[in-house]
């Protein structure tokens, strides 16, 4: 099985509504991409703004091996996502390992 992370940095205009429309954007994936095994969101609650590297959001999800992660990152509700979330971000990070 393959575990797919990514977190991202908002800009922070709008970010509380971005937010809120991006986790349930990432949430709405795991109706339409059967490929996905296990998705969860996160909202980071420490916004401590002493830290610049603190990302505001986190995606986990889960797929059988690396052809379903393929399949979803090729999917065109995940590039609808992604390019929505490509507009509102200033940083991100992503990691894909073995479980």
């Amino acid at each position: 099985m393959i575990r797919h992370i990514v977190m991202w940095k908002l800009k922070d205009e709008n970010k509380v509504e971005n937010l809120k429309v991006m986790k349930e954007k990432l949430e709405s994936l795991k109706k339409v991409i059967p490929s996905i095994l296990e998705l969860e969101v996160g909202i980071n609650f420490e916004n401590s703004k002493e830290n610049s590297t603190i990302f505001d959001i986190v995606l986990n999800t889960t797929f059988k091996d690396k052809n379903a992660l393929i399949d979803y990152k090729m999917n065109s509700f995940h590039i609808k996502v992604d390019n929505f979330i490509k507009q509102i971000i200033i940083k991100r990070a992503v990691i894909d390992f073995e479980i």
